[in-house]
């Protein structure tokens, strides 16, 4: 197992930033290339290499980033490559096929086909690179499932979700054995298929499902801005993207979820992300922030989505 190492462009000077991240992204994925969207660019990497699994875990802001196709051999042809979009919105382009992920989503994709990505805004991801065989038996018709947007909102996504946080966590604070990282590389393939085989996949869009798909983007935009709404209903929606009722729910039935549940999975999510970037702040100020009506309501929630309080997470 390899030592888990991390890259930032904190240190590089804005001129210099753009040629140092290319270098890191081709290191890490090849034939990897980024392009900003901006004069300032930031970003930031963590790697590790898990038993025969890559782990990437990049966060950046608007940018572009393509893989072109590989000329030589170079080893991952036999590779399938997952972004599970952990945070902000992409769209993701391979072999004319496109797909567009907002956060709980994810995306497989033929590492040696090349594809490309399109990031309007700051995002971060959680990156598998997993050997095509490894996948291949365990997911029947493993090439149907390429190049669609699947829901990771499903309970076999989230809990794909949680344990890949959980490897990140531990692989931070060095929490790790070789034997037990290499059994883990084997529960993580097993995962994957089963967020996969689970997942209410959007498959390509055009015509009416193109259609379909922008109105969905659009309600999740809205959703991610209006967060710390107190009371944020389906009917606030509706009305804010001039679309009936009935229609958001339909929307949000398939990813296998509803308003309420998805605005709430949201603000829990983004509360764990808050209590663990703000190790001091109050528990009841980051439960009000979020739109709860108090400290106890989000306790309660919190426990029942993540297995333990606000503060025993925060002390994990």
């Amino acid at each position: 197992m390899s030592r888990m190492e991390r890259f930032s462009t904190s240190g590089v000077s804005q001129r210099r930033r753009l040629d140092f991240w290319n270098r890191i992204c081709t290191e890490t994925l090849a034939e990897t290339c980024i392009d900003t969207r901006g004069d300032r660019f930031d970003a930031v990497m963590r790697r590790w290499t898990v038993g025969p699994v890559t782990m990437v875990r990049p966060s950046a802001g608007p940018s572009s980033l393509l893989r072109a196709p590989f000329s030589e051999p170079q080893g991952e042809e036999g590779a399938v490559v997952l972004h599970f979009q952990h945070h902000g919105y992409s769209c993701f382009a391979q072999d004319g096929r496109r797909a567009e992920l907002a956060p709980g989503d994810f995306v497989l994709s033929n590492a040696a086909e090349g594809y490309a990505f399109d990031f309007p805004s700051a995002h971060e991801f959680l990156v598998l690179q997993v050997p095509r065989a490894e996948l291949a038996r365990r997911i029947p018709a493993l090439e149907d499932q390429l190049c669609q947007a699947l829901s990771g909102r499903t309970p076999a996504g989230q809990l794909l979700h949680d344990f890949l946080l959980s490897l990140w966590r531990n692989g931070e604070q060095g929490h790790v054995e070789d034997a037990w990282m290499e059994g883990a590389a084997q529960v993580v393939c097993d995962l994957v298929a089963q967020a996969v085989t689970g997942a209410e996949g959007a498959g390509p869009t055009d015509g009416a499902e193109e259609a379909t798909a922008e109105a969905r983007q659009d309600v999740l935009r809205l959703v991610e801005a209006r967060l710390r709404e107190p009371g944020l209903r389906t009917s606030d929606l509706a009305r804010a993207v001039d679309l009936s009722e009935r229609t958001i729910q339909y929307l949000f039935a398939r990813m296998s979820t509803t308003p309420s549940r998805y605005i709430m999975e949201r603000r829990l999510v983004l509360a764990r992300d808050l209590l663990r970037s703000e190790p001091t702040r109050p528990v009841t100020d980051i439960a009000l922030e979020l739109g709860f009506a108090d400290s106890s309501h989000f306790a309660r929630q919190f426990r029942a989505r993540f297995g333990m309080s606000p503060s025993q997470w925060r002390r994990a």
